[in-house]
């Protein structure tokens, strides 16, 4: 037999009252039944089941097993587990311990240990308050009240479920469940904005957006399944109502009534003029159908006993506890979402995500996983430590953030994979494709019949339905007509009820005098002395007495007349009753069909949402292999890239050696044509040397040719001759000697202009040659460059290429996590953010000594205190102490926050946020040598390596690289006698660091 948590305890406490002799055996017992409704059904699932860890665990694809994250380091999981069990970071004596145990069962006793860490409930009290309220102001229930109700909620280990129904049906007519108002308090009473976090919060399903028609984009959110919604909210509305406070103070308070319900009509801004109707139905479910109730008969005869001055009737029917049977396990899209609600708590993204997204459209990641974790909360009913528990032990938790493939990228994108290992994995994604895609073909062909199936069953649903809006649009008419003389019956009643009390009290009046007068003639008769007051007291009395007597004629006839006005107004009142509810019994027989209709219409809608989630989810696991594939062929692109680069590279070397041959050919060349140039001016030079003197002995031959000629003619004019003739013979033989010189010359030109013509043509053909080279020496230095330029794109080529790998290994990264394959990078809250900070600095520490030390003098425990005793008074002071620092977490809230209404809290940097670190002196002062924190203990250290490890261990969960150790060493060596200021500024840097800010 199981039984009930809460009376299970109970069952234990009165037996070990009853037997007080084996009261520490009973406790055992009890403790040992009471766990073992909480820890041992987790380990043993319904029915002898395996566990849900091992059930987690199995339900993961087995394959790509390269691109699945495989444990995460000891240390950085330990961190993990403290950051979603207890909101902040270990202790390095926590870390120092959890490495050091080598024990098979070291992960369960370390999860059982958080679990029962006090800061596990604060936890626990801080995602239900983000939850449902999420991070709305207080402005009409003030945070101590709130707060003490979550926490009373979370030490009664409630489950989800009844936490959710004290919500939904709280008392509101008076303030003994004001905390649990708070949910429809906070959201300013707006029926829409009340329905739409009913559905998010509750049911998975954000349908804002089917309001006003069908949802745009999402084909299974109904604007039937809103306006459902909204009907388990609409009547009600703020009232303000009085009450006194402990001074007797009339003070004033907005609480939020619930009014009879009564269905509107609306439409679609997209078919004006077509209207709907429908009473209270859960998304995705069947309308539940109300008996049709005038408005004279839908509120209770009286307002409840204990309520607040001005708050109204209840209505006889609560369509706030009518939801109450859908938040329970007959409704399995609730447990669905809590379950997914609780893995996105720990694994920080829903199976489902967004978390209020539930939809064929966007199914589980891992349908097998979520149906898991749903049976189980439910056989569990509804209590979260059990599911967490479960979840913190499966291997899929503790699965680190890196792919085994990554291990050999290159560039950080690139897989390095040899030929024979890409076409291996290239030919299994192709498989994998190819029968995922035949799958799809056949899942297609059933959404599509499963589809018209269901417009068929709408068609028909919207049949019915205009024919119930008909009958309504009599009813709304013919009850129009009823409040009118509804109105004219209470008017007489109250004119009626008036009268009647007037005349009591005039009757009442009158007999009180006559028996006051009567007592004190009594009182005469019995001795009392006659005084004048006296007799004028009992001639008042009896005065008064006739003068009442007197108006009751009067009164009996006012009495008289309005009950005939009263009596008159009856018969018309319940013609028109009679009437309206003749129309209303024509809605029977409708609102039957409407009911066939709507469980036909419900039916092909699962039926299609089946069928449609399953396409979805094969659609997204092709793309997901074709985001491995698109990473494998960009990684071959890049391989490609880099080959083309290699031989543009190795094109450009030869193109460079020949630049550089024919360079040095085209120099030795220059050099050969500048000697030739000088040879053949020199041969010049030689060839007009000869022939000037050559030019010089016909200039002498001409002059002694001229001199001879003189002679002749001189020779006739004078006697003497013989000296001139010695003279010609001499000029003659002058001239013989320059015709033998000058023949000479002339040989030796001949012979030097021979020489020079042949100099000449060798230096025009080596110049020429020289030429043409330097042509040549252009064309290699251009063919060159252009080698270069196709280096410089082929590069670009490579660049892009990795580019394009890197967004393609991203794809992969994100695709594996959205599967689960991989652990997220995420941001921590900002409460895990500020209560990791207080961890590391010892300010969370000092706080809950102080406040132990203070309860420890106002009512110091026994020495023989049980340890629940001690348990309790430690969860008591770490409340307080967050209690006092919860301004601080405020600041980070309005820093780090995603804002108000948001599901979660997703990462993004602001420079308020640089600026508060960086400048705002809290974080700084916090990281102050302080009580023997991390501070003090790396400025005392002498060794850098010992303080380094210290360090980031401390604060990151980690061994430092030999970069920071030495990064460390040298910080420290060169401090002096600045050495806690040093340590001080090397916690901030490491507090303020990104990595600080993440999970591992």
């Amino acid at each position: 037999m199981i039984l009930g948590n809460d009376l299970w305890i109970r069952w234990m406490r009165l037996a070990s009252y009853a037997v007080l002799g084996f009261t520490k055996l009973f406790f055992a017992l009890g403790f040992v039944c009471v766990v073992g409704f909480e820890l041992f059904l987790p380990s043993k699932c319904a029915f002898g089941q395996d566990s849900l860890a091992t059930r987690i665990d199995a339900s993961w694809e087995k394959d790509l097993e390269k691109f699945t994250g495989q444990h995460e380091a000891d240390g950085l999981l330990l961190r993990r587990l403290s950051l979603d069990l207890r909101m902040l970071v270990p202790t390095p004596e926590e870390l120092e311990e959890y490495i050091a145990d080598s024990s098979p069962d070291r992960w369960s006793r370390w999860v059982q240990k958080f679990l029962d860490d006090p800061l596990h409930k604060e936890r626990m009290v801080d995602w239900l308050d983000k939850t449902l309220l999420q991070r709305r102001p207080f402005q009409h229930v003030d945070r101590a009240k709130w707060l003490a109700y979550l926490r009373k909620v979370v030490d009664e280990h409630q489950p989800l479920d009844q936490i959710a129904k004290e919500i939904v049906a709280s008392v509101w007519w008076n303030q003994s469940e004001r905390a649990q108002q708070r949910f429809f308090l906070e959201r300013a009473g707006d029926p829409h904005a009340i329905a739409r976090d009913i559905g998010r919060v509750f049911f998975g399903k954000d349908m804002q957006c089917a309001q006003c028609h069908d949802h745009p984009q999402i084909d299974d959110f109904k604007q039937i399944d809103y306006h459902g919604l909204l009907a388990f909210v609409s009547p009600s509305s703020f009232v303000e109502a009085k009450f006194k406070d402990d001074k007797g103070a009339e003070q004033k308070l907005q609480i939020y009534v619930e009014r009879a319900a009564r269905d509107a009509p609306f439409e679609s801004v997209f078919d004006k003029g077509i209207f709907y109707r429908t009473g209270t139905r859960a998304p995705g479910g069947v309308e539940s159908l109300e008996p049709f109730q005038t408005t004279d008969q839908s509120y209770q005869a009286a307002p409840m006993p204990d309520s607040l001055d001005g708050a109204p009737t209840p209505p006889l029917s609560s369509r706030r506890k009518a939801l109450l049977a859908q938040l329970s396990t007959d409704n399995r899209a609730f447990a669905a979402n809590w379950s997914n609600r609780l893995w996105a708590m720990l694994l920080g993204k829903g199976l489902v995500h967004p978390l209020d997204m539930h939809h064929p459209g966007n199914p589980p990641t891992n349908p097998k996983l979520l149906d898991a974790l749903t049976d189980h909360l439910i056989a569990s009913r509804f209590h979260m430590r059990p599911i967490i528990e479960q979840i913190v032990m499966s291997d899929a938790y503790r699965m680190g953030g890196q792919m085994p493939i990554e291990l050999s990228l290159r560039n950080g994108s690139v897989l390095a994979l040899a030929g024979g290992d890409f076409e291996k994995l290239e030919n299994e994604l192709k498989a994998r494709k190819e029968s995922m895609k035949a799958s799809l073909l056949s899942l297609e062909q059933s959404t599509d019949s499963a589809k018209q199936k269901l417009a068929s069953a709408e068609s028909e649903w919207k049949t019915i339905q205009k024919e119930r809006v008909a009958i309504w649009a009599d009813i709304d008419k013919a009850e129009t007509v009823f409040k009118d003389v509804l109105k004219k019956a209470e008017t007489a009643k109250a004119a009626m009820e008036k009268a009647v009390k007037q005349r009591d009290d005039t009757v009442a009046r009158q007999n009180l005098l006559e028996d006051a007068a009567k007592k004190l003639e009594q009182a005469v008769q019995l001795g009392l002395p006659e005084d004048a007051e006296l007799k004028q007291a009992i001639a008042t009395a009896k005065s008064k007495a006739e003068a009442s007597k007197t108006l009751i004629p009067g009164l009996d006839k006012g009495v008289t007349d309005t009950t005939v006005a009263k009596i008159a107004t009856e018969a018309p009142l319940e013609a028109e009753r009679t009437k309206l509810k003749d129309i209303a019994a024509r809605l029977v027989p409708v609102e039957q069909r409407l009911h066939t209709a709507d469980l036909d219409f419900l039916a092909a809608r699962s039926e299609w949402q089946r069928w449609n989630a399953d396409q979805v989810l094969i659609s997204d696991r092709i793309a997901q292999t074709n985001c491995i594939h698109d990473w494998l062929t960009s990684s071959r692109a890049v391989q490609a890239a880099e080959e083309e680069l290699g031989s543009a590279n190795r094109d450009l070397e030869v193109a460079k050696v020949n630049v550089a041959t024919n360079m040095a050919r085209v120099a030795l060349l220059d050099q050969e044509v500048g000697a030739m140039s000088v040879a053949k001016n020199e041969a010049l030079d030689r060839v007009t040397k000869v022939q000037e003197e050559g030019r010089e002995f016909v200039s002498k031959r001409t002059l002694l040719e001229n001199a001879a000629m003189a002679l002749d003619k001189s020779l006739a004019l004078v006697i003497e001759t013989d000296s001139l003739i010695k003279a010609k013979q001499s000029i003659q033989s002058s001239i013989d000697s320059i015709n033998v010189s000058l023949q000479a010359i002339e040989t030796k030109s001949n012979s030097l202009s021979e020489e020079l013509g042949v100099r000449t043509k060798r230096w025009e053909a080596e110049s020429a040659k020289l030429a043409s080279e330097r042509q040549n020496q252009q064309h290699l230095e251009q063919a060159a460059a252009l080698v270069q330029a196709t280096v410089a794109n082929k590069s670009e080529s490579v660049n892009r290429a990795i580019e394009a790998c890197s967004v393609a290994r991203q794809a992969v990264v994100e695709s594996r996590q959205k599967s689960g394959h991989l652990a997220l990078t995420r941001p921590l809250s900002p409460e895990q953010l500020c209560l990791s900070i207080f961890q590391t600095t010892g300010v969370l520490k000092n706080y809950v000594l102080a406040e132990l030390a203070e309860m420890d003098k106002q009512s110091p425990l026994a020495a023989d205190a049980s340890v629940e005793q001690r348990s309790t008074r430690k969860l008591q002071a770490t409340r307080q102490a967050i209690d006092k620092l919860r301004s601080n977490m405020d600041v980070f809230a309005s820093l780090y926050a995603s804002g108000v209404g948001q599901t979660s809290d997703e990462f993004f940097a602001s420079p308020d946020q640089a600026l508060f670190m960086s400048n705002g002196g809290s974080v700084f002062q916090w990281s102050a040598p302080s009580g023997g924190n991390v501070t003090g203990q790396v400025a005392q250290q002498a060794s850098g390596a010992i303080a380094s490890k210290l360090l980031y261990r401390s604060l990151l969960s980690r061994e430092p690289t030999p970069e920071e150790e030495d990064w460390i060493q040298e910080m420290l060596s060169k401090a002096g006698d600045k050495k806690n200021t040093i340590a001080q500024e090397l916690v901030w840097s490491l507090l303020t660091s990104s990595e600080f800010r993440v999970y591992p």
